[in-house]
C-alpha cells in the first residue's frame, strides 16, 4: 500500500516537472503560455467555437454575411433582411433593441408617428392615467364642463407628446442594424416575403411608386389588439344618429373622432353610456363621472377574469362616484329618439337608457386580418390571433414566422399587459437567435403577470385566483385570508382624503408549506403590493418569509405585511420559525414529514385526509369563477327587505350563493339557468 502511494507521487511530481519542461521549452521556442493552453484545451475551444457559430448561424437559419448577400442582388429583387418584426409597440420595440444586441440587421415596420410606442403609450394606459390625474383635482359643485372638457384634453394631449418624444422615430436612427419604416399597409406575398407601401419620407403621404417588397429569413408579428366594435351597434348608432366611441377616441385626443370635440355642456338629456365592465370601462366611467359627466355603466358584471373581492370593490368604488350601474344586462341596440328627444341604448330587459354618446369597451382583438396571412402560410384566428407554440412562440404552420404579444395565442386573457408583451417579444427574438440547447426550459411567458385596473382605489392581483386555487388544490389545500383597511390607522388619517371603505387585501397560500399563491387587493398602492407578492411566487417564497420582513409605518404595505404575520403566526411552523435556529430545523423536519403524508394514498392510509374528486373541485372552481346578480336579502344577509341596501343588487358568485342560507331554505327568488344548469352538474 505504502509502495503504491508512493508510486502515485513519484508519478504525479514527474508529470508535474514535465509540464515545467514543455512550457520552458515553449517559452524558448518563442510560444507564449496563451499559446500552450489552446494546445492544451483544444476540445474545450472546439466546443465553444461550434457552439458561438450556432448562435449565428445554426438553429434559426440566419447566415453570417448578410451585407454581401444583399449587395449582389439585382435592382428588381427584394431587399434581403435577417429579422422583420411588423408593430413597433411595447412587443416590438423589446425585440427590436434584442435583435440588434444579436447582430440581426432588422427591419422594424408601423404604421405612423402616432403609433409608434404601441396603444399603451398612445391611446390607453399613459392617457388614461393623465385622464385621471385631471378628474381627481376635480372639486365638488357645480362644474364647467365645456372648460374642463378643455383641460382634460389639454392635460392628454401634453403627457401623450412627452411620451412621444421619447420615442420618436429620431431616435431610431443611427441605431446599427436597425431601419424604421413607417407604411401604411403590410402584406405577405410568399412564405419568406412581404409587401410594404411606406409613406414618403417628408409628406406621409403614399404613392404606389414606393412599393417595396422585403424577404426575410425570420419575420416577427407584434402587431398587437384593437377594440372591438359591434357591427349592429355602429350600424344602429349611426343611423341613430348617436355618437359612438372606443377608448381610443377618448384618450387619443388628435384623432379624427375624438370624444371631447363633443359639447355635453348644452345637452343634458342623456347619459354617457359606457358598454362593458372591463378595466378600461371602470377607469374611464370613474374618470369622466369625476369631470362631471353623468355617466351609466352597462355590463353583465365587473372585472369577470378578477376573484369576486375585486368585483364587489369596484361595484362600491363606483357607486361612490355617482355612476348609474345595469349590471346582468347588456347592450342589444340603439333605439332612435322621437319628439326631439334624445337617443336611447336599449337593453336586454327592454330597457332604455337616454344617451348622449356610447361608449364601447367590450375587448379587444389581434390586429392581424390586413396582412394577408393565408399567403404567407400562417394559421391563425380573429379570437387567438397568430397560433403558435406557447413554448417557442413559433408559428404552428409557419416556422420562419413568431409572434409576441396581444396578437399571438400564447398570449391571453389576463396576461395581455404591455409589460408582458415586452417580455414576449424579447424572448421571441431569443428563440429564433439562438439553439434551443441554450434556452431550454426557459418559459416564454411569464407565468406571473400582476393585472391592475387604476381606478381610484386601485384595484389589482397577482398570481393564481381564488376558482383557480379551488381547481388545483381544493378548499382544504389552501388558506385565504384578507383584512380590510377600514380600522387601520392609515385610514383613519385619509378618511377624508380618499373612499377608504371598499380597500382590503386578500392573501391565498398553500396550506401545507406556507408557498404564496396568489393575491387580490384594493387600495391606493394595490399596484406597488401586487409587485412585492409578484416577486415573491416568483422566487416560491411562502408567507412566512413575507412576515419576516419589516414594511414601514404607516405604509400602504403595511396592511399586507399584517397579513401575512397573522397567516405565518397560525401555523405550528410559522410559529417554531420565530423561536430560533433549534425550532426552525423541527418546523422544516415537521414540514418534510407533512410532505411525504400528503404524497402517500389518502383513500388507505389516512381516511381522515381523504382528498376531494377532481370533479369536486372543477365544480367549485367553475362556481367561483361565475358571477350572479343578486341582491343581499337574495344571499341571506339580515336586514329589513324594504331597505333599499338590502334590494341593491351586488356581484355575487355561484358557489357563495349556492353556499347560502336563502338558498338552502328555498327562499331565493328564481335565479338564470345557468345556475340551474350549474347545480345539476354538481358530481
Amino acid at each position: 500500500m505504502h509502495a503504491s502511494f508512493s508510486q502515485r507521487t513519484t508519478t504525479k511530481v514527474r508529470r508535474s516537472q514535465w509540464e515545467a519542461v514543455m512550457d520552458d521549452r515553449s517559452l524558448r521556442r518563442g510560444r507564449s503560455p496563451l499559446s500552450s493552453f489552446v494546445v492544451k484545451n483544444q476540445s474545450l475551444l472546439l466546443i465553444f467555437a461550434i457552439t458561438w457559430f450556432w448562435t449565428l448561424k445554426g438553429s434559426a437559419g440566419l447566415s453570417v454575411g448578410t451585407s454581401n448577400t444583399v449587395s449582389s442582388q439585382k435592382k428588381d429583387d427584394p431587399e434581403v433582411f435577417d429579422l422583420v418584426i411588423i408593430g413597433a409597440g411595447a412587443s416590438g420595440l423589446f425585440a427590436s433593441g434584442a435583435a440588434t444586441s444579436f447582430g440581426l440587421k432588422t427591419l422594424l415596420l408601423d404604421r405612423g408617428k402616432g403609433y409608434v410606442g404601441g396603444d399603451c403609450s398612445n391611446a390607453a394606459c399613459v392617457p388614461s392615467k393623465a385622464l385621471r390625474s385631471v378628474a381627481s383635482r376635480q372639486l365638488d359643485g357645480e362644474v364647467d364642463l365645456n372648460a374642463v372638457q378643455q383641460a382634460s384634453r389639454n392635460r392628454i394631449l401634453e403627457t401623450v407628446t412627452a411620451v412621444r418624444q421619447r420615442e420618436d422615430i429620431c431616435n431610431f436612427q443611427g441605431v446599427p442594424n436597425l431601419e424604421l419604416v413607417l407604411v401604411q399597409s403590410t402584406k405577405f406575398v410568399a412564405l419568406d416575403e412581404i409587401e410594404i407601401v411606406p409613406y414618403d419620407d417628408d409628406t406621409y403621404t403614399v404613392t404606389t411608386a414606393n412599393r417595396r417588397r422585403i424577404r426575410s429569413k425570420k419575420f416577427l408579428l407584434a402587431t398587437g389588439a384593437s377594440p372591438i366594435v359591434p357591427s349592429n351597434l355602429q350600424n344602429e348608432a349611426d343611423k341613430a344618429a348617436l355618437p359612438l366611441y372606443t377608448y381610443r377616441d377618448v384618450l387619443l385626443p388628435d384623432s379624427s373622432n375624438s370624444f371631447w370635440k363633443q359639447d355635453f355642456g348644452n345637452n343634458s338629456s342623456g347619459q354617457v353610456v359606457i358598454v362593458g365592465g372591463g378595466p378600461t370601462a371602470v377607469e374611464l366611467g370613474q374618470s369622466l363621472a369625476r369631470l362631471g359627466l353623468p355617466v351609466t355603466v352597462v355590463a353583465p358584471t365587473f372585472l369577470a377574469q378578477e376573484d369576486l373581492s375585486l368585483q364587489q370593490a369596484a361595484y362600491q368604488i363606483l357607486r361612490h362616484d355617482g355612476i348609474q350601474l345595469c349590471l346582468g344586462r347588456r347592450v342589444v341596440g340603439v333605439h332612435q329618439g322621437t319628439d326631439n328627444g334624445p337617443p336611447s341604448a336599449v337593453l336586454d330587459d327592454g330597457t332604455h337608457v337616454p344617451a348622449q354618446a356610447l361608449i364601447v369597451s367590450v375587448g379587444r382583438k389581434p390586429s392581424v386580418e390586413a396582412l394577408a396571412l393565408e399567403r404567407g402560410g400562417i394559421d391563425w384566428n380573429l379570437d387567438e390571433g397568430i397560433l403558435v407554440h406557447p413554448a417557442t412562440l413559433m408559428s404552428r404552420t409557419n416556422p420562419r414566422v413568431f409572434a409576441c404579444g396581444d396578437c399571438c395565442s400564447a398570449v391571453t386573457g389576463r396576461n395581455r399587459k404591455a409589460a408582458h408583451g415586452a417580455w414576449t417579444g424579447y424572448h421571441a427574438v431569443r428563440n429564433m437567435a439562438l439553439p434551443r440547447m441554450l434556452w431550454a426550459g426557459s418559459p416564454s411567458t411569464h407565468p406571473t403577470v400582476p393585472s391592475v385596473t387604476f381606478a381610484d382605489p386601485e384595484l389589482a392581483s397577482v398570481g393564481m385566483t381564488y376558482s383557480e386555487c379551488l381547481l388545483q388544490f381544493g378548499s382544504e389545500g389552501f388558506l385565504s385570508q384578507s383584512v380590510r383597511e377600514e380600522g387601520n390607522d392609515r385610514a383613519d388619517m385619509e378618511r377624508n382624503e380618499r373612499f377608504v371603505d371598499a380597500c382590503f387585501v386578500e392573501l391565498r397560500v398553500e396550506r401545507r408549506s406556507g408557498r404564496i399563491l396568489g393575491l387580490s387587493a384594493c387600495g391606493p398602492a394595490a399596484a406597488e403590493l401586487a409587485n412585492e407578492v409578484g416577486v415573491a411566487i416568483q422566487n416560491r417564497l411562502t408567507v412566512r418569509d413575507l412576515a419576516k420582513s419589516i414594511h414601514s409605518y404607516p405604509s400602504h404595505g403595511y396592511l399586507l405585511y399584517r397579513l401575512s404575520l397573522s397567516m405565518a403566526l397560525s401555523s405550528t411552523r410559522g410559529f417554531l420559525d420565530t423561536l430560533g435556529p433549534a425550532c426552525q430545523l423541527l418546523g422544516k423536519i415537521l414540514g418534510a414529514c407533512t410532505w411525504v403524508t400528503s404524497r402517500l394514498r389518502p383513500q388507505r392510509i389516512l381516511p381522515w385526509k381523504r382528498a376531494r374528486t377532481r370533479g369536486q373541485r372543477r365544480w367549485e372552481s367553475e362556481g367561483a369563477k361565475s358571477t350572479l346578480i343578486v341582491t343581499n336579502h337574495q344571499r341571506g344577509q339580515s336586514g329589513d327587505y324594504d331597505d333599499d341596501s338590502m334590494r341593491e343588487p351586488l356581484p355575487c358568485s355561484f358557489l357563495e350563493y349556492y353556499q347560502s342560507s336563502k338558498y338552502r331554505e328555498n327562499e331565493a327568488e328564481p335565479l338564470p339557468e345557468s345556475f340551474q344548469d350549474w347545480v345539476a352538474r354538481r358530481p
